[in-house]
């Protein structure tokens, strides 16, 4: 779709649904203008409505004011019923070839229980253009159904891969709502974010259903952003040397992390993902701008400094700026640990001939024994 109302049919409602979703987005369009997403009056009547079609073609919506995507998610229509599930006008999740999200003409509020008390509609907290006119790099699930259209919520995460696959996905997205570009983790979590022999053995997702059930992306990405390359990284990619370098070979002018930690609680374990990332711009002589949702935010630069950083637990706010450094890449990038591994066979070397002078040091030893031994019988 060429025209941002399309770009935004295709990403919110069913491919049963768009037709009428069209027929009513496009009347709003000519009446009001290509900016009525911006005016939150004209927004309110344009979903009200949407909401009412659906209910006379009997699709099914949880509540009228609140049925859109949340988080990537829609509400249920209904969780007792299959068949009114596959009825509802709304996509469950984000699509993997989605090129647009809605800015949002609410303002940013400080927390989410004030949106609700304002009764602050789901698409609106969700959308990632909110409340400021500037580009925006954040951390999603993306799913691409092999076209099918009758993958249900409940389903998403116990079905195989062959039929879905849901990302881990970094997107990046331009004041307007397209989106720059989009990177899925390549190096998923262990138990985290799979399990092994899922596929084979489908029962493991019903004894451990919290389990993740998420595909590993194929390729290494960076995102072109106003002349310069931004680096991806996600969560635990960040302490890979080996995935780092195969992304500094794209020469980035800077890598970008998001990161959540909030499984592992109070423990240590914050703090030594930071501490562990911050090589990262040692071997690379690039910035590190790391975003954490439970964790250590960070600004860290080339020769692994942390300029600013956030506490653990309490929401915090960085503002640095940040260089983008040249695309060249280090004498690392292209060498690796070549240094380290013939520094630890040089050791191995050194151990191997201290024994062996050792082993010959004793043999001699022993010889000299038993000469002055057999002279003394002589004698």
């Amino acid at each position: 779709f060429e025209d941002p109302l399309d770009r935004e049919l295709e990403s919110l409602y069913s491919d049963w649904f768009q037709p009428h979703a069209h027929l009513i987005y496009h009347t709003v369009d000519a009446a009001f203008g290509r900016d009525f997403h911006r005016n939150p009056v004209i927004r309110f009547s344009l979903v009200d409505s949407i909401n009412q079609s659906a209910e006379i073609l009997k699709y099914m919506t949880s509540e009228r004011f609140y049925p859109s995507l949340v988080s990537g998610f829609s509400f249920p229509c209904n969780d007792k019923d299959e068949k009114m599930i596959s009825r509802c006008p709304y996509r469950r999740i984000v699509p993997d070839d989605l090129v647009y999200y809605l800015p949002s003409a609410e303002p940013l509020r400080d927390s989410r229980t004030s949106d609700l008390m304002k009764m602050i509609r789901p698409e609106d907290i969700a959308s990632p253009i909110r409340g400021f006119d500037a580009a925006v790099i954040f951390g999603t699930l993306s799913i691409d159904t092999q076209k099918r259209a009758d993958v249900s919520f409940q389903s998403i995460y116990k079905e195989s891969s062959a039929n879905r696959k849901l990302f881990n996905t970094a997107q990046l997205v331009d004041k307007d709502g397209q989106v720059l570009g989009t990177y899925h983790k390549n190096y998923l979590l262990l138990f985290g974010e799979y399990i092994p022999l899922t596929d084979k053995f489908p029962i493991i997702y019903e004894i451990l259903p919290e389990a993740g059930n998420l595909t590993p992306g194929t390729e290494i990405k960076i995102m072109d952003f106003h002349g310069y390359k931004i680096g991806p990284i996600i969560c635990y990619e960040d302490i890979l040397p080996r995935f780092v370098r195969s992304l500094s070979a794209l020469e980035p002018n800077v890598f970008i992390n998001m990161t959540n930690d909030a499984w592992f609680g109070k423990t240590a374990e914050p703090m030594l993902h930071l501490a562990v990332a911050m090589v990262r711009t040692v071997e690379h002589r690039k910035w590190l701008v790391r975003s954490t949702n439970t964790g250590v935010s960070a600004f860290i630069d080339p020769n692994g400094r942390i300029v600013q950083r956030t506490s653990i637990y309490e929401p915090e706010i960085l503002r640095q700026s940040v260089a983008m450094m040249p695309q060249s890449r280090t004498i690392y990038s292209y060498i690796g640990d070549v240094i380290g591994w013939l520094a630890l066979l040089w050791l191995m070397f050194l151990l191997s001939f201290k024994h062996m002078l050792k082993r010959e040091s004793k043999h001699a030893t022993v010889s000299e024994s038993e000469k002055l031994k057999n002279g003394t019988e002589i004698t």
